[in-house]
Order: C-alpha cells, then structure tokens, then sequence
C-alpha cells in the first residue's frame, strides 16, 4: 500500500514496536517495490508503554500520542 498511490506521495512513517512486526516487516520489505522517496521507519521494541524491557530507539516512557510532528508539517503544507 505504501508504494501505491495516493500514500506514496504523503510523508507517511512506519513504526515498529514488537520483535514479531519487525521480522515481518524485514521479510515483508524483500519482496515488495521500492519505498517512496522519504519515508521513513523506526523500530521502537520498548512498545508503546515504554514497559516491554526490550531495546529499540532509546525512548523512555509511553509514545507521543498527539503528532505534533505531523500536524506541524501539514500546517506547512497548507499556508
């Protein structure tokens, strides 16, 4: 779906929080087309609590809930 348009051209992100979505996103990602230019994924194994115990990107604490990030870049996108 991410290779396809319409969502190939949004600035869509992956985020990865289990050692399972991991494996099958690395299998998954051999025998698919090439990811849009930009897109990016993270891997977050410490899940979305923060509380998994597992290491990932390095967060402490439960995931950001609100996309600032996002909602700040579409403001962009719109004026």
């Amino acid at each position: 779906m991410l290779t396809l348009s319409p969502w190939n051209a949004w600035p869509l992100r992956v985020r990865l929080y289990t050692s399972e979505a991991l494996k099958l996103w690395n299998e998954s990602d051999q025998s698919s087309p090439p990811l849009p230019l930009g897109f990016t994924h993270t891997v977050e194994l410490e899940g979305v609590d923060g509380k998994s115990g597992e290491m990932g990107s390095g967060r402490s604490g439960p995931i950001e809930v609100t996309d600032g990030e996002f909602r700040f870049f579409i403001g962009k996108l719109l004026v």
